[in-house]
């Protein structure tokens, strides 16, 4: 009987850790076949409990909390693949597919969004334009989410292709204090994004 508690204890204890946000030390972090550099200490890496929606590899970090906002880093999504992963059957994203032009790939993360947040929010694009990420060939988009209840929300997506698989970073923040509020750092992360050698 001891030792049955004490194994309830450790898996308990072992529960709570992988609920924990993480606290990103600044420097390069790994995000699947990518990497990028968390510029400062103020990013907190979410658990796995509440990444579901994400494929391997993916991540999700904020700073002040994910009712506030968030940075969604999506690595290597090829032919075929989707942004996000569906726990339902019935939940049916689009995918991605190879050769999509820019305003496709806008269309593939604007209908991808409205599908995990649900019909009580309305997700908008707008503002596509060409954007450099060193050597790397990108783009970058705006997101409005509405919602029926809760704060309206801004985002700003930043994509690119290499090899025909896409990569797409994605930060959302209430339109009211907090999108302004970190923004700067989440396009510092993003510019640092490589693919990994």
């Amino acid at each position: 009987m001891k030792r049955l508690i004490t194994m309830i204890w450790i898996l308990g204890l072992v529960g709570c850790v992988s609920n924990q946000f993480k606290a990103l030390a600044p420097g390069s972090v790994r995000v699947g076949d990518m990497t990028v550099e968390a510029t400062d200490a103020s990013w907190n890496k979410a658990p796995q409990t509440m990444t579901w929606h994400l494929h391997k590899g993916s991540q999700l970090w904020t700073r002040d909390g994910l009712l506030l906002d968030y940075m969604v880093l999506i690595p290597g999504v090829s032919d075929g693949g989707t942004l996000f992963k569906s726990r339902s059957k019935s939940l049916v994203y689009p995918t991605y597919q190879a050769g999509m032009l820019p305003n496709e790939i806008v269309q593939l993360t604007e209908s991808s969004l409205a599908k995990l947040n649900g019909t009580d929010v309305a997700v908008s694009s707008s503002g596509l334009r060409p954007f450099r990420l060193g050597e790397q060939q990108a783009v970058m988009f705006e997101l409005t989410l509405t919602g029926s209840e809760g704060p309206s929300r801004r985002g700003r997506a930043v994509a690119f292709v290499q090899d025909q698989t896409l990569y797409l970073m994605l930060y959302v923040g209430t339109k009211l204090h907090y999108f302004d509020k970190h923004w700067d750092s989440a396009l510092a992360t993003m510019n640092t994004a490589r693919l990994a050698s």
